[in-house]
């Protein structure tokens, strides 16, 4: 049996393992809580709840979290701060919550005495086991320290279920009503499982009290108070926003097989982290055999493990989440620490084997909890909001108060960077999360939408592929139909730069990981610009990855201002119309001032690097004539030779670089709109398949000297 010193020594452990995951993951940030930072900075600043000034749409999903955040900007506090501050207090109160749950589901256990079973033995010292359940688990630290609602949800929901209970032992009003209230203003599924709730817990009375039925005037009113908030906030979002639901479940649910495959995978990272509590379900199959079966049904315990396998059943059905270290299933977990708890503090009354075995459980429970690559996953999410920010903080300085910035990540780049951005996964965006047409995979729960053609004619100054700090291939479903369009490959330019490191890295613990969850490279280094990490990998004694600091790279695609007259005329050309439309261009072109003569002393310079380039073509040294055309291009400004570009779009070919390929032989229509071939060449450039650019087709329609 656990004796006091035993149990001093686990309940030391566990504090310490939490105390080292709070350190090691209470700084971190995801981006998506800058998306209800952004609509709480609208507010305080008379905007109203938008996204975009003028553009109503409910691209958050917790009502409280925004309030409270823009409670807080009002009131000078950091939103930040507070939340972690808020979710600090949310999880000391699970924890409370759960020690709650442990007590009923053992009283539960404990009727068997009653039904004429052979009684547990009562150990002396019987101490509260949930804690230990719970600290020592990295993901209840990491939520503890969160920036979304996950665990005050989480905290919520367990004491609605405590006071519920208690309203049906005491027969008395407790407030378990209004704390579902308060959860639903934090997440959108408390209604539901208030609704589980309230049935469960109105049966068990019902087969207590009847045939008195006075007790259900408790829930009725119960459900009034839950149902005029469910009501109230309906009602106030259809108004405002025009729509019952908010536009994130239209930007996340996407049905079919796909989602509820995503939900399944993501239930089952849960159960390879969390294999013990999940056994917690079971245990009211273990209550007497004998007796009233209904009782049995209805028992606390059974209830608690209703209300949690109806979580885990509506998260399954939702398809998952992507955020680190489990975020919908979070609010689960204590739920499923207090039967687990109750059922090890039984074992411990029947002898030092089940004693034994539940010590060994334990075991597992903290290490599964710490065998997974969510710790990795939760580094790069911060990285991630990390870089977005100083990205944000980039264009903030680089944009006019009015360009319109595109981007896959809705919260730090837009925060930051205080522009209309329009979110091209669709949380913030009406157009995007309705449209019919999704990324039919798993693994991407809330990344499938994507409109490529309604991006393009909402004409945004700059668009960024895939993360943060953009990136020059596609990802998502948006980026692949951007690129694909000809007025996208037309009037945008990829463009590139270098940004310092960012000043406040995470030390040693978060950045160095057992394995090579990064890849492996047999240098042994591989850089990441995009995250602005190097990571170096080292074998012994046992394989591990450490990662540093470096320069970020942001890529990006931006709308060439030169071509705004072209775009306000023509606007971006169908695929059908590509030949007519160059040619409108080049005539365009062709009608326009000519330039200055050039300076002839330049182009010869230019043209000579020109030539050593072509030399170096025919050697097969690519990136030699690369580096010679990159000289003769900056040397061209005053030489305005046609030749540099003809020779870089035709390398460009030659190498399948798609972006530049277009930039050159755009400018070489510029210098030569009376160009026949040039004009021929950028269609091509302007309809080819991406997937198909390197074909031979392509290459030998610009080679070298075309």
């Amino acid at each position: 049996m656990l004796s006091r010193r035993g149990y001093a020594l686990l309940l030391a452990f566990a504090v310490a393992i939490f105390l080292f995951d709070a350190w090691r993951h209470g700084a971190q940030v995801v981006d998506d809580a800058y998306i209800a930072l952004r609509y709480s900075r609208s507010l305080v600043e008379g905007h109203g709840l938008v996204f975009n000034v003028g553009e109503r749409v409910e691209g958050y999903t917790s009502l409280g979290f925004v309030l409270f955040a823009a409670l807080c900007l009002k009131l000078g506090i950091a939103p930040i701060a507070a939340w972690k501050g808020l979710s600090l207090l949310a999880a000391a109160a699970a924890v409370m919550g759960a020690t709650r749950l442990e007590r009923a589901a053992l009283r539960d256990l404990d009727q068997r005495a009653t039904d004429g079973s052979t009684p547990f033995s009562t150990p002396s010292f019987d101490p509260l086991l949930s804690p230990l359940l719970l600290l020592p688990v990295p993901a209840f630290a990491y939520w503890a320290f969160g920036t979304l609602e996950s665990m005050v949800f989480g905290g919520l929901l367990v004491w609605g279920l405590v006071l519920g209970l208690r309203e049906v032992e005491t027969n008395a009003m407790r407030g378990s009503a209004i704390v579902f209230a308060l959860a639903y203003l934090t997440r959108p599924e408390a209604a539901p499982l208030f609704a589980v709730a309230t049935v469960a817990l109105a049966l068990r009375e019902w087969r207590l009290r009847r045939p008195d039925l006075r007790f259900l005037r408790r829930h009725v009113v119960n459900t009034a108070i839950v149902s005029a908030t469910v009501a109230a906030h309906l009602w106030w979002r259809f108004s405002y926003y025009g729509d019952w639901r908010p536009n994130t479940y239209y930007a996340k649910v996407t049905g079919g097989t796909e989602q509820l495959l995503t939900g399944l995978q993501y239930a089952g990272k849960f159960a390879l982290a969390f294999p013990v509590l999940l056994l917690a379900l079971a245990v009211p199959l273990f209550l007497d055999r004998g007796g009233d079966r209904l009782r049995r049904l209805l028992s606390p315990t059974a209830i608690i493990a209703i209300v949690a396998l109806a979580l885990i059943l509506l998260t399954i059905g939702l398809g998952g989440d992507s955020q680190p270290f489990f975020r919908f299933f979070m609010p689960v977990v204590p739920l499923l620490a207090g039967l687990a708890a109750a059922a090890a503090r039984r074992a411990r009354g029947r002898g030092r084997a089940l004693t034994a075995a539940a010590l060994a459980l334990f075991a597992v429970h903290v290490i599964a909890a710490h065998a997974t690559i969510q710790p990795y996953v939760a580094f790069v999410a911060d990285r991630t909001t990390r870089v977005g920010a100083a990205v944000g903080t980039f264009f903030n300085q680089r944009l006019a108060s009015d360009d319109l910035l595109a981007t896959n990540t809705a919260g730090s780049l837009p925060y930051m960077s205080e522009r209309p951005a329009l979110d091209t996964l669709g949380l913030a965006d009406a157009e995007i999360a309705r449209r019919p047409i999704y990324i039919s995979s798993t693994g991407w729960a809330g990344h499938r939408r994507g409109w490529g053609e309604y991006v393009l004619r909402r004409h945004p100054r700059v668009i960024l592929f895939y993360n943060t700090a953009g990136a020059r291939e596609p990802f998502y479903l948006g980026d692949r139909e951007l690129l694909e369009l000809p007025g996208f490959r037309f009037f945008y330019r990829l463009k590139t730069a270098t940004l310092p490191a960012l000043e406040h890295s995470i030390s040693w613990p978060a950045a160095r990981y057992p394995g090579f969850p990064f890849g492996r490279h047999p240098s042994g280094l591989i850089v990441s610009p995009d995250l602005g990490l190097e990571a170096r990998f080292s074998t012994e004694p046992i394989g591990f990855t450490t990662f540093a600091d470096g320069p970020i790279t942001v890529t990006w695609f931006e709308r060439d201002r030169r071509d705004d007259a072209l775009w306000n005329d023509l606007g971006p050309p169908a695929r059908d119309r590509v030949a007519a439309f160059v040619d409108e261009v080049a005539a365009r072109w062709r009608a326009a001032p000519p330039p200055g003569a050039p300076d002839l002393e330049a182009r010869a310079k230019v043209e000579a690097l020109c030539d050593l380039a072509l030399q170096a073509i025919d050697r097969g040294d690519r990136d030699r004539a690369r580096s010679l055309l990159s000289d003769a291009a900056a040397l061209n400004g005053d030489a305005r030779s046609p030749r540099v570009f003809l020779y870089i779009a035709n390398l460009a070919a030659l190498t399948g670089d798609l972006h530049a390929a277009l930039a050159a032989q755009k400018e070489l229509l510029r210098f030569t709109p009376d160009d026949a071939l040039a004009r021929r060449n950028l269609a091509v450039l302007l309809t080819v398949p991406a997937a198909e650019f390197q074909n031979q087709s392509v290459q030998s329609s610009a080679a070298p000297g075309g």
